[in-house]
């Protein structure tokens, strides 16, 4: 008994030290955790592509105006001179203006031409780029008829022809017109005993969408 109560002071001192030494420990300096590393900023996603536009699958286009792209007189293969309006009626009487088209209708693959005093023509088409193209089928080729700009302006090129060829033997008169005709190389005669003359004209014309 007397043992037990000399032990116990001994006690006491130990456990208030057991009770501080726990506190320090616990207040001691701690680990400094490391800073998570920012996640990379998501990619935007791209935007879409706009839908292309699509040509209208019927439409009908409208003559409106007409110029002259060249009018000129040659004679045995060379330029006389350049001829003016009045000249059309002289020399092609109503041909200029009953080939004119009054309207062109495009319904899809196909193109319907219509003229006040010629029959309907009827041609199968394409598109290359802004160019409008028909199908020849005697060749099985696409030829160049007509182009467009981007106000969607419809631009036929007509040339027109007059030709008197006149020798000691003989003397022929022929006419003729043709869309898109590149030149008038053909047409020209340089052989000064045939005494050739030749009228050409190219019209442009221009159509128009007609608005619903």
């Amino acid at each position: 008994m007397i043992l037990l109560t000399k032990r116990l002071p001994i006690y006491f001192l130990i456990i208030p030290f057991s009770f501080l030494f726990c506190i320090l420990h616990s207040c001691g300096p701690k680990e400094i955790e490391p800073e998570p590393e920012p996640k990379p900023a998501p990619k935007p996603e791209p935007e879409p592509e706009p839908e292309p536009v699509e040509k209208p699958r019927i439409i009908l286009y409208k003559y409106t105006s007409e110029k002259n792209e060249d009018f000129i007189e040659y004679l045995k293969g060379f330029v006389v001179k350049n001829l003016t309006e009045p000249d059309i009626k002289l020399h092609f009487g109503n041909r200029v203006t009953y080939f004119r088209p009054d309207s062109i209708l495009i319904k899809e693959d196909s193109m319907f031409v219509y003229k006040s005093k010629m029959p309907m023509g009827s041609y199968q088409i394409k598109w290359s780029e802004q160019i409008l193209q028909i199908h020849e089928a005697k060749n099985n080729t696409w030829k160049n008829w007509a182009s467009i700009n981007a106000d969607s302006i419809l631009t036929l090129k007509v040339s027109y022809y007059k030709k008197n060829a006149n020798n000691s033997k003989s003397s022929h008169l022929s006419f003729g017109q043709q869309y898109e005709m590149p030149d008038n190389r053909h047409l020209l005669d340089a052989d000064p005993l045939n005494n050739s003359r030749l009228i050409w004209l190219i019209k442009n014309y221009v159509f128009t969408p007609e608005k619903k």
